[in-house]
């Protein structure tokens, strides 16, 4: 994609045809991502679940390539963050009343 490149962790969300696949990034956004040309000449399999790496374009963040699949040590701590981050949030809305 060249230099101006962003680079997320998201989790895959539904597989769809032609190696695209849905994915929710940390910060909540869901995109449309494809699988880079690595991945799948190297037979790496990515299924719902899997946590990923993925670039997007500053032009358009709604599509993105996934450049790599998380090892799962890598997706345990992104998960275990995301749902302490969903409980933080959780905890400030019910305060505020």
């Amino acid at each position: 994609m060249g230099k101006d490149v962003l680079s997320l962790h998201g989790e895959v969300t539904e597989a769809l045809p032609n190696a695209m696949f849905r994915v929710e990034l940390e910060n909540g956004l869901v995109i449309l991502a494809h699988l880079s040309g690595k991945m799948r000449v190297n037979y790496i399999k990515v299924v719902p679940g899997d946590w990923v790496n993925v670039e997007l374009t500053p032009y358009d963040l709604s599509k993105g390539r996934i450049t790599t699949r998380l090892k799962p040590e890598e997706a345990r701590l992104l998960s275990k963050a995301k749902s302490q981050k969903t409980a933080n949030e959780s905890d400030e809305g019910t305060t505020l009343s």
